[in-house]
């Protein structure tokens, strides 16, 4: 189940992205039409983002973080 669900719609081109944390570890989801990838990130994720411009942000407990 996701931890985290956040879309930009129209505006991000329809992208849209999520974080899904297991018991050791966590995952960023990030799919755009042309687009689709997972990416391992740190443990405790709170949350993910995507800008209008399709930067995708996420933070744990470390702090926050940029794709890129």
């Amino acid at each position: 189940m996701p931890t985290s669900v956040a879309t930009n719609g129209y505006t991000a081109g329809a992208a849209l992205t999520w974080t899904q944390c297991g018991s050791t570890s966590c995952q960023m989801r990030f799919e755009w039409p042309a687009i689709s990838a997972t990416f391992s990130i740190g443990t405790n994720a709170l949350g993910a983002a995507v800008t209008s411009y399709g930067t995708v942000f996420w933070g744990d407990d470390l702090g926050i973080h940029r794709l890129y």
